[in-house]
């Protein structure tokens, strides 16, 4: 697996599609797929260089997944096609959240593409949340912006599923958990504020995803 070289080295795109236990869905919730990917404009999505499983590869053309599906974009933009609502125009800090058995398609805009970190996950835990109403697949995207907090928790999870230590879908799960209350809070929170407060933070947040963990956020 390629990962990310989170301390200023080149970033490479990397997919991972993970096997899990009966004991691992006792905890409720588990991590079913990662990655992270950075599609230049006029490239094939996704990525060719993926080791994307046939039921994955259809993402830009219409599919359907067995699992959730939160999809951040820090870079580029691009557009999402679900059944049941209008197509939906995504930017820097779009999150999309697939549902299971919901057919769907997305993809970067070819002249500008995209930066993406993914994570598919199920479970009673997300089926439950859902049945809350805290998420809905009447709002299949949030506007969490360019969140540094955001960031650390999939590099989080990118070092959880890369290294696979003994109880390491329990630990993933507990991460995606707080990804999605980070995302959640995010949207609630919105981009409120001045425009060169607004440029300030666009900057930094750039700033750490090339050298993560360097850089605050903190104004």
């Amino acid at each position: 697996i390629k990962m990310m070289d989170y301390y200023g080295m080149e970033e490479r795109d990397f997919a991972t599609y993970l096997t899990y236990s009966e004991e691992d869905e006792a905890w409720q919730l588990v991590c079913v797929d990662a990655g992270f990917a950075k599609v230049p404009p006029h490239s094939p999505y996704p990525p060719t260089g993926g080791d994307h499983p046939e039921a994955y590869r259809a993402v830009a053309t219409g599919r359907t997944v067995k699992e959730y599906q939160l999809v951040y974009i820090t870079q580029g933009k691009g557009r999402l096609k679900a059944s049941g609502i209008d197509d939906i125009v995504l930017g820097e800090g779009s999150v999309i959240l697939v549902f299971p058995g919901l057919r769907h398609a997305y993809s970067p805009d070819v002249e500008t593409g995209w930066t993406e970190r993914w994570v598919g996950f199920k479970g009673p835990w997300a089926d439950n949340v859902r049945k809350s109403g805290l998420i809905s697949p009447r709002v299949p995207v949030f506007n969490a912006g360019l969140d540094q907090r955001l960031l650390e928790l999939f590099e989080e999870l990118f070092e959880e599923v890369r290294q696979q230590r003994p109880r390491y879908q329990m630990r993933s799960a507990a991460v995606i958990m707080r990804i999605l209350a980070q995302v959640l809070g995010k949207a609630e929170e919105g981009e409120g504020g001045r425009q060169e407060d607004l440029l300030v933070r666009r900057s930094k947040f750039i700033m750490a995803e090339h050298v993560y963990g360097n850089v605050s956020m903190e104004a």
